[in-house]
């Protein structure tokens, strides 16, 4: 079951949450996109077309939509929980300096992740929540990919290796191993993830686990050395370092800041 739920509008935006329950693996009807819209993903990992571009996005991949273009969705898995903005043009103008997306994928990195997940606790509060907002379409701006997607092939090959890495596959731990698994060699599994996904293979699967861990301590984690062990890290400090470097703030700094936030809309998607 699809469901989608207004939590903040104003003149110049619309944020709504956006959740799919059920498995559908096939693809949904075209919609035409009238406005511009960022999707970021809370929960989950479904596929998108966008005029021919698919992707599949996670909480490490957000994607734009701009008029246009017909979007189209499908999700294989269901239990599926995102973000959605819809960006006034005057809004979407003063952000972007009027430059055009080059690329529907948008890398999410630990900042940008921690402002998401901090937006709809800010919900009562809309010039918090604007705040938020500007923050996010900001950085996104600033992340968004500026050159072409590599060959199909290679692409797919980036997306098998994502595949592993969010769903902890064994082998996915060494590159020597993932590239065995999936029949090439290291080094053009690691060329081929680098050109597709905008890092080295070894920061993207720190890059999960970082995210893994914000979305423990959005939920009141307080354990950090049972935290640490929990997603993946070597101690705590393996995991202070790895937050620390990716969002900005010790752990310790980011349960303070989700702790002083009022939970917002979003969290009865989440139970």
């Amino acid at each position: 079951m699809d469901r989608a739920e207004i939590a903040a509008w104003a003149p110049d935006f619309t944020i709504r949450i956006s959740s799919c329950t059920a498995m559908t693996p096939g693809w949904s009807p075209p919609r035409p996109i009238e406005t511009h819209e960022v999707v970021l993903v809370r929960r989950g990992r479904f596929r998108v077309s966008s005029d021919g571009e698919r992707l599949s996005p996670d909480p490490t991949l957000g994607y734009l939509l701009v008029p246009g273009r017909e979007h189209r969705v499908a999700h294989p898995a269901g239990d599926d929980v995102c973000t959605v903005i819809t960006v006034g043009e005057r809004l979407w103008h003063e952000i972007t300096d009027g430059v055009p997306p080059p690329a529907v994928a948008v890398p999410v990195d630990g900042r940008l992740e921690l402002t998401h997940r901090l937006l709809f606790r800010a919900a009562r509060d809309l010039p918090s929540m604007t705040d938020h907002l500007v923050r996010i379409l900001t950085l996104i701006s600033a992340a968004s990919p500026r050159r072409a997607l590599r060959a199909r092939r290679s692409a797919a090959l980036a997306d098998d290796a994502r595949t592993a890495l969010l769903s902890a596959h064994p082998d996915a731990t060494s590159l020597v191993r993932l590239a065995r698994t999936l029949g090439v060699s290291p080094a053009h599994l690691s060329r081929s993830f680098t050109a597709h996904c905008g890092m080295p293979l070894s920061r993207f699967r720190t890059r999960v686990r970082v995210s893994q861990a914000l979305a423990h301590l959005e939920a009141g984690a307080r354990d950090l050395a049972a935290l640490a062990t929990t997603v993946g890290f070597a101690d705590q400090a393996h995991l202070s370092r790895a937050v620390r470097a990716e969002v900005g703030l010790a752990p310790g700094r980011v349960r303070a800041l989700f702790a002083r936030e009022p939970a917002g809309l979003d969290q009865r998607h989440e139970g």
